[in-house]
């Protein structure tokens, strides 16, 4: 699904309901941290390879320690080398890596969420939240997964991607999301053991999304748990 901005912005802001989520102020990039390269459980890089030019792996975290990682109001823990986030009232469990990502830059990372119900995402965001700064991009763990998407204070997702995938509950999937060129973004899920059942959103966000550093936010809402894997921070020519 390759969504433009204006035209979404005017079809879906009329029906779709804000999400409470937490107040968000981007922290300032942070300097070389501590990497490892240990055979992986997952390859990311076919499916990268796909969507992206040019894609090489940077780094890859094995989620053995949290170093490279930020945890809102304690809400998560590590579970033998994996990370589970239990979900809080009003969106208010999130982490996020101590690096942010800009132009050229993005993620695959392996997940799953224990009752894929619209009530987890993955998503980039910057700006303060509730101002016109605010941008926010990713997706909504849900059966039929979601667009999730804000711009300043307006909720434009919420609506179902093109998509060959059911995301069921309890189930191993892995993400990519990658920051473009000129506001261009994306989004790909895929069930790893069927490559060809996939989520998928790409979004034109235009000159107002370009130029920016922006932080990748795993949040989770009360009553879901997302458990995450497998992290491997991208770079990229430009999205295909």
């Amino acid at each position: 699904m390759k969504i433009n901005l204006i035209v979404t912005a005017f079809l879906v802001s009329i029906f779709l309901a804000a999400c409470n989520l937490p107040a968000f102020h981007a922290p300032a990039p942070s300097p070389g941290l501590p990497t490892v390269s240990p055979p992986a459980t997952i390859e990311p890089l076919p499916v990268a390879n796909e969507f992206l030019s040019d894609v090489t792996v940077v780094s890859y975290d094995p989620f053995d320690n949290l170093l490279n990682w930020n945890i809102h109001n304690d809400s998560g823990t590590l579970v033998n080398g994996e990370f589970q986030l239990r979900g809080t009232p009003r969106w208010q469990s999130s982490f996020w890596p101590k690096q942010q990502f800009t132009e050229g830059q993005g993620l695959a990372i392996r997940f799953m969420a224990q009752k894929a119900n619209a009530q987890s995402e993955f998503v980039f965001v910057t700006g303060d939240w509730r101002t016109d700064s605010f941008r926010q991009f990713g997706v909504y763990n849900a059966v039929d997964p979601k667009g999730d998407l804000f711009q300043g204070m307006q909720n434009l997702g919420g609506y179902d991607l093109t998509s060959s995938l059911t995301l069921l509950s309890n189930t191993w999937y892995e993400l990519l999301l990658a920051v473009g060129h000129s506001g261009h973004f994306l989004a790909v899920i895929w069930d790893p053991n069927h490559e060809d059942q996939r989520a998928v959103y790409d979004l034109v966000g235009g000159a107002n999304w370009a130029g920016r550093s922006w932080v990748f936010l795993p949040k989770a809402n009360q009553g879901e748990t997302i458990v995450v894997d497998d992290f491997y921070r991208l770079s990229f020519g430009d999205i295909k």
